[in-house]
């Protein structure tokens, strides 16, 4: 593809290139540079790709993509080398990835789904609906990436994939097929690289997708991988403290999920949260629906609300959805009074997209759940009096809304609530004293242990736990995690509810030794074999 091709819908300055030349590929490693490539360069957190310039030209590079303010790619200008200066080189990187790939959002339906917490349940839970209302959907996010089905039905509105198929349990939710280039990608960050992103979107279009429902993370947003689609749906579900070691504070955070909806012609908010009530004053192009749990945030003005609500612990919770134009019941199988939020974000979106409030119902009463999102263990033990659950809580605010969910849970069933937890390394150290806070006051009984402590040493992350938590609540540190899983399993009393949290769909552990397959469900599994074994 030429380089005016590629630059088609991002002005930059080609300079003494011309913009007829080939491009064979786009990188942005400067070690993988190969003869026609075109190297654009990133400034990182440790390192900035404008100082390799010379390296990717000697390994011939067509064209660099540089920005004006760097003195590295001055200095190459005035040597007559070939750059191409541009305001922000991950605009241009963005841009040029989508180009690449024939700009595939164009003529696909995308939602983004944005916020702290809840992401990735609300992204499976509207996925599921549009399946279920007879469209092809793709799916992108942090557990996994999805392409629709190759085997659609066929029906009175075209083809489209069944939802009430015999599922593949190796795939979460069923139905799609998840792109193995992308699996690698997904699992490392919320939001793929424009290079993953891009080509995947081509596949979901090359499948003949009528929506795609991705995770917007604030990183993609403010580094604006996603400035070259123009969202159908916005999402925004919460905002409290987390990455600050990216952002420094709350307001660039904010600022950050907020650029969602400036790519956006539909925003549906929660607006019981404080930061959602600002977004219509930042975002005035965007057409907002505003969503709101029974109580005072449901007053005023939202459009749409969760009333009678009633928790049926670990068997989920029901309510009656209530918009401007309809109320009709919904239940969802999925514990936690947060999930209420989430499908009624969901439903939601689901309506303004002119899904029938009947599909809607169906499709959330049956819905499984996500990985490592409140996912119930299968413990594969007859009678086991005790229920094993693993969620990806590792904020403040997700675990205080998990816990206090899954206390009422316990309650329910009679039991304790068992916490077994820890905090990652090289990520910010203020949320641990917090996080020991908020576990020691609602859990009956906390195991603090390791979590990703990657080049951190894990006692001293469970030192900055323990300054916050309350020693005169029943606690143990069992610094192995393996060990403490066990360990708690082994002590549960009949009616306990145990909960895994931290790690939720991660199948790995990251320590100074690198990372290694780490299953906290076959741990579990193993763990409630040996103790039924024991009796």
């Amino acid at each position: 593809m030429t380089l005016d091709k590629l630059f088609a819908r991002y002005r930059v300055d080609f300079g003494a290139v011309p913009p007829e030349t080939d491009i064979a590929k786009i990188v942005t490693d400067s070690r993988a540079v190969a003869l026609g490539d075109l190297f654009i360069c990133l400034r990182g957190t440790k390192t900035d790709g404008h100082a390799y310039i010379a390296d990717a030209l000697r390994t011939g590079a067509a064209a660099v993509v540089a920005e004006a303010s760097s003195p590295e790619a001055q200095s190459a200008i005035a040597g007559g080398a070939r750059i191409i200066t541009a305001p922000d080189t991950r605009a241009a990187a963005a841009y040029a990835h989508s180009a690449y790939w024939g700009d595939p959002a164009d003529g696909i339906n995308v939602v983004g789904v944005t916020g702290t917490n809840g992401k990735t349940t609300v992204t499976y839970m509207l996925r599921s609906i549009l399946r279920s209302a007879g469209y092809r959907v793709g799916l992108i996010g942090g557990v996994r990436v999805l392409a629709p089905s190759e085997a659609p039905k066929n029906s009175d509105r075209g083809d489209y994939y069944d939802a009430g198929h015999t599922e593949d349990d190796t795939v979460d939710l069923g139905g799609g097929s998840e792109l193995a280039s992308q699996a690698g990608a997904a699992a490392a960050m919320t939001t793929p690289d424009p290079a993953a992103l891009y080509s995947a979107l081509a596949e979901m279009k090359s499948r003949r997708a009528d929506f795609v429902v991705m995770e917007a993370s604030s990183h993609a947003l403010e580094l604006h991988k996603l400035d070259p689609i123009r969202f159908r749906a916005g999402i925004f579900t919460n905002l409290s403290p987390e990455h600050l070691d990216f952002h420094i504070t709350m307001e660039n955070y904010f600022a950050a999920k907020a650029r969602l909806f400036s790519l956006t012609d539909t925003g549906i908010i929660n607006c019981g949260d404080a930061y959602a009530r600002q977004l219509q004053a930042l975002s005035p192009g965007c057409a907002f629906t505003r969503c709101a749990v029974s109580g005072a945030d449901a007053d005023g003005d939202c459009d749409c609300r969760a009333e009678d609500i009633i928790n049926l612990g670990v068997n989920g919770v029901e309510y009656t959805f209530v918009s401007r134009s309809a109320a009709f019941k919904l239940r969802c199988p999925i514990p936690g009074g947060y999930t209420v939020a989430n499908s009624l974000l969901a439903a939601a979106c689901a309506l303004r997209l002119g899904v029938d409030p009947t599909v809607i119902q169906d499709s959330l009463r049956s819905m499984r759940g996500v990985d490592g999102r409140l996912e119930r263990v299968r413990l594969g033990v007859r009678d086991a009096d005790y229920a094993v659950f693993i969620d990806y809580a590792h904020t403040p605010a997700a675990l205080e809304n998990m816990l206090g969910a899954m206390r009422m849970a316990a309650r329910e069933s009679g039991g304790r609530l068992v916490v077994v937890f820890g905090c990652g390394g090289d990520r910010d150290p203020l949320k641990r004293p917090a996080m020991g806070e908020i576990a020691t006051r609602l859990a009956d009984f906390t195991i603090v242990t390791s979590d990703n402590s990657r080049t951190e040493d894990p006692a001293a992350i469970i030192e900055d736990i323990l300054e916050g938590a309350d020693p005169s609540k029943p606690l143990a540190v069992i610094r192995n995690r393996r060990d403490a899983i066990r360990r708690a399993i082994f002590d549960a009393q009949p009616g306990d509810v145990i909960v895994l949290a931290g790690k939720g769909h991660e199948k790995y552990e990251i320590d100074a030794r690198g990372k290694h397959a780490f299953d906290e469900a076959a741990i579990a599994r193993e763990a409630a074999a040996e103790r039924a074994g024991n009796y």
